[in-house]
């Protein structure tokens, strides 16, 4: 088979309530699993089992500096509880694949050189739980006051011992909604008080295929809804 090789040129990343997008140039997201060694008589070579997940996620670009700007916003994530963290595959449209986890800020390099433009280096670690392959539920919009269903994917049943993930992005504004499986609520959204992200768990087994996202705007909001299955 042939490899399909796309030059990248746009890809959302999307962190609590804020946009980084328009500030970061490169992206490397890291899943493995720490490697325990189980090796026993009469075994000839070595043996590992997985334990532990991990996930990092390392982001490069250019920093700024104030109120409400990237240094501020890398600042604040260092070392406190994990928020929502949604990274698009490609230009973050509905039905697209994002992978989204809960994450907490472990170092902020900002790089300050004569003559050259203040970049950063921001590493996020796991903090806790599964990183999700899911789909987007709802690409990133302002909408307008009252409610808003989104298109309707076919994700699949959650068979037991699997459980629905899904985080909602708001931007500005204000919303609440939930995450919806043939027209029955199965994930919902408490309605946020500004930007700020949530993000959600269920567990199966859930029967039904078509899943959509379903928000309400408090007045103008930009909002953005991901969600899978693991």
């Amino acid at each position: 088979m042939t490899a399909i090789v796309n030059i990248i040129k746009d890809r959302k990343v999307y962190l609590g309530g804020v946009d980084l997008s328009g500030d970061e140039n490169e992206v490397n997201l890291t899943l493995e699993f720490d490697m325990k060694e189980c090796t026993t008589f009469p075994d000839s070579a070595h043996v590992n089992a997985p334990g532990l997940s991990k996930v990092t996620l390392n982001q490069k670009g250019f920093v700024s500096f104030g109120e409400g700007l990237v240094d501020e916003t890398f600042v604040a994530r260092l070392g406190k509880a994990g928020v929502p963290v949604s990274v698009t595959q490609k230009g973050g449209l509905a039905g697209e694949i994002a992978y989204v986890t809960k994450a907490w800020g472990s170092s902020y390099a900002p790089r300050m050189a004569v003559g050259e433009l203040p970049s950063f280096d921001f590493n996020m670690s796991q903090a806790g739980g599964a990183v999700i392959r899911g789909t987007i539920m709802m690409a990133k919009a302002t909408l307008a006051d009252g409610a808003h269903q989104g298109t309707a994917f076919n994700l699949g049943a959650v068979p037991e011992g699997s459980k629905m993930y899904a985080a909602m992005h708001v931007f500005d504004g204000s919303a609440s909604g939930s995450i919806q499986i043939d027209g029955a609520d199965k994930i919902t959204f408490e309605q946020t008080a500004g930007p700020g992200s949530l993000y959600k768990v269920v567990n199966g087994p859930i029967a039904g295929v078509q899943w959509r996202a379903v928000i309400t705007a408090v007045g103008p909001t930009t909002v953005f809804v991901v969600a899978g299955i693991a």
